[in-house]
């Protein structure tokens, strides 16, 4: 039995021939030489991270990983940014939450003597909105107003008109040793009467003036 003999030249054209196709089967994968930490898996030549971790590589921490925004929340950095209604750190406390329920007025207008009487706000159609039953000690209608501010503490009660009188005012929502935690609203607000277009004023325009102190 005659044996093979290759010369030289063909063994070097054979083992040019695998070393291309080994060049050409690496290049064809998109995972050559890209590199995943934290067990992460090369995919399409993309790395697939592990829950904790991101980044091209999977080398950065993802703050974000074990953090739940509800309501339409987004965590960025690892704290939740929530939208409009919502706060908390998880953005699962409606902002209105904190103004629900009976209050007891304290107040002396421009043009009226001193008072105490009840109100009590109840939730509204959005998520923003509340109405407040019982306002100025006088309205049977309830007075439509809305929950706004970064730290949801405003309560704005936009122009409106019922039973021959015009409301409109702003008050904000906070807390103290005696009320406790949010347990007091200082409201400015006016009344005009339609039929005269005197003003009762609460601290709305004139600043000098007393606002109406609610309290839980």
């Amino acid at each position: 039995m005659k044996h093979l003999r290759l010369s030289a030249p063909l063994i070097l054209l054979f083992l040019f021939l695998i070393g291309v196709g080994s060049y050409l089967g690496c290049s064809r994968d998109k995972c050559y030489k890209v590199l995943c930490h934290n067990n992460g898996v090369c995919k399409g030549g993309t790395c697939a991270c592990p829950t904790g971790y991101t980044g091209v590589h999977c080398d950065e921490v993802d703050s974000c990983a074990f953090i739940t925004c509800y309501n339409g929340g987004v965590c960025e950095h690892g704290v939740c940014t929530c939208p409009t209604g919502y706060e908390g750190a998880n953005c699962a406390i409606a902002s209105r939450d904190k103004f629900m329920g009976n209050w007891t007025v304290f107040e002396k207008g421009s043009r009226t003597v001193a008072a105490q009487y009840p109100v009590t706000i109840v939730t509204g159609t959005s998520i923003t909105d509340v109405y407040v039953r019982n306002f100025n000690n006088y309205f049977r209608t309830p007075i439509k107003a809305t929950i706004s501010g970064s730290q949801g503490d405003t309560l704005t009660i936009p122009r409106q008109q019922y039973e021959g009188r015009i409301v409109e005012g702003k008050g904000y929502i906070s807390s103290n040793v005696t009320y406790g935690q949010w347990g007091t609203i200082t409201m400015r607000y006016e009344i005009i009467d339609t039929a005269t277009m005197v003003v009762n004023d609460y601290g709305y325009v004139n600043a000098g003036a007393d606002p109406s102190q609610w309290n839980k």
